[in-house]
């Protein structure tokens, strides 16, 4: 997994991330692919998430269909009429904003982030990922944290720092169990999220029809 942390032009945080996942599947025919769940915490507000792409180790592109669960994301990768057996190798991009926030009693601007998620049916055997940050990102940089485990744990797991580059690596993960990141950086680093026209343009839109329907009930009661 690589993740790239960045800033737009309205200094609100970005995040590009590639997963390359390798599956073994039993060599029977039973799966036809695929589900990644991928975590969206939102803190109140959507990050956007937008799938650049979803394909094989050689750039191939893969049929996929996604759907939202809770706060996670899950893509749905393969063809309903063929079966896969043995490894195949995904390969999945994507885009999200505003995943950092402030917080008032560090005094610091956050990126708290789940990386794999606890929506993982199978252990995973090899886990790693990489963290780039920005020139300017990086100067703003003051600690990090990783933990390891299921939900609610505190078990610390170790990140590597070359320059602009942290680094984290597990191994056999169980079922269910995640790798968290948490980075500081200077308070105003990143500005405060913003609701997207569309985002504002829905929430009018669930306005109106709220008050389409209280005015409703209230000439069906009269």
């Amino acid at each position: 997994m690589a993740l790239e942390l960045g800033r737009d032009d309205e200094q609100r945080s970005t995040l590009t991330t590639t997963e390359t996942i390798t599956a073994n599947f039993p060599m029977i025919d039973q799966n036809h692919g695929i589900e990644r769940a991928i975590p969206t915490p939102s803190e109140g507000h959507s990050t956007g998430l937008e799938i650049i792409s979803v394909t094989d180790q050689n750039g191939t592109a893969l049929t996929f269909s996604t759907d939202r669960s809770n706060s996670t994301e899950v893509v749905r990768v393969g063809d309903k009429d063929t079966y896969v057996q043995g490894y195949k190798t995904y390969v999945l991009k994507y885009k999200q904003h505003d995943v950092t926030r402030y917080y008032a009693d560090t005094n610091k601007d956050e990126f708290y982030w789940d990386l794999n998620g606890t929506q993982w049916k199978v252990p995973i055997r090899q886990f790693t990922a990489a963290i780039t940050l920005t020139p300017e990102l990086a100067r703003a940089y003051s600690q990090s944290s990783c933990y390891e485990g299921a939900q609610g744990a505190t078990g610390s797991c170790s990140l590597t720092q070359e320059g602009e580059v942290f680094r984290v690596a597990t191994t056999e993960l169980p079922a269910g169990e995640n790798v968290t990141i948490a980075f500081g950086f200077s308070p105003q680093t990143f500005a405060q999220d913003q609701a997207s026209f569309w985002e504002r343009l829905v929430s009018i839109g669930l306005g109106v029809m709220l008050a389409s329907g209280i005015i409703g009930l209230g000439v069906v009661v009269w």
